[in-house]
């Protein structure tokens, strides 16, 4: 498959500077650190897993191809070495970091409950939950192998579609808001936009006129707005007060 936008041009617009690739990319960024501190945070104060564990999963997968992958953004003879692709790869090491704790709070609050409740035993939830995540990593891998996409930044918008789609089974598991914290739709609805009105667009021309850009655009913001709409409807989530029926109730009473 060919490029789905030309790397010399998009360098280019890197190097000129086209401001608005700089402008997405840091309200894209301002809104993922967001979504992961409010959902870390959140997660330990309500003691679960402050976000789907898929979706941290597939980002988990997006960062680690990216930062083994240390030749194709350090080496100066490499097509896509820039300063750009080197300071992504920093901030990803960091996010790696956070996404170890969403890693630990689902394996310590929601393996047992949400995720695998049918597991023989704790052991052979990890040990699942370990094997799905390589998995996600292969995945991800293999997609963005057959994508071309050789900076890894349409890619990196699955990640944002993927952080709102998994956020409708987290809710109607819980029935509640436990562990969603009203700002996360928000940060999310903006980074769509940004990503899918800015970011993609700003890559080359034929980005920008590509009418499938703005139609996912459009379907992933809408489901941003929607994950925010059913999120303020929910119950707010109360340990001493949440009916024994739930999930959150069982988990809170074995503990």
């Amino acid at each position: 498959m060919g490029y789905f936008y030309n790397l010399d041009v998009y360098l280019g617009r890197l190097n000129e500077p086209y401001y608005p690739v700089y402008i997405g990319w840091l309200i894209a960024m301002i809104c993922f650190y967001w979504y992961y501190y409010k959902s870390l945070r959140q997660g330990f104060k309500d003691k679960c897993g402050g976000m789907p564990w898929q979706t941290n999963m597939w980002n988990f997968a997006n960062d680690f191809v990216y930062v083994v992958g240390f030749s194709r953004w350090f080496s100066k003879t490499s097509p896509t070495h820039h300063w750009v692709t080197e300071f992504l790869w920093f901030g990803l090491v960091a996010w790696f970091l956070m996404e170890f704790v969403a890693h630990y709070q689902s394996i310590r609050w929601d393996l047992q409950t949400e995720i695998f409740p049918h597991a023989k035993s704790r052991k052979n939830a990890i040990l699942m939950y370990v094997g799905v995540q390589l998995c996600f990593i292969a995945a991800y891998g293999f997609l963005w192998s057959v994508m071309s996409d050789p900076l890894c930044h349409i890619m990196f918008l699955t990640t944002f579609t993927g952080c709102v789609v998994f956020n409708f089974q987290l809710m109607n598991k819980r029935q509640s808001n436990r562990g969603l914290h009203w700002t996360i739709p928000v940060a999310l609805t903006v980074a769509q936009i940004a990503g899918y009105f800015v970011i993609l667009p700003s890559c080359d021309p034929h980005m920008a006129t590509d009418p499938w850009v703005y139609i996912g655009g459009v379907a992933a913001t809408a489901l941003a707005v929607a994950f925010g709409v059913i999120l303020s409807k929910l119950p707010k989530w109360n340990a001493t007060t949440m009916s024994a029926e739930t999930p959150a109730a069982k988990e809170t009473s074995e503990a």
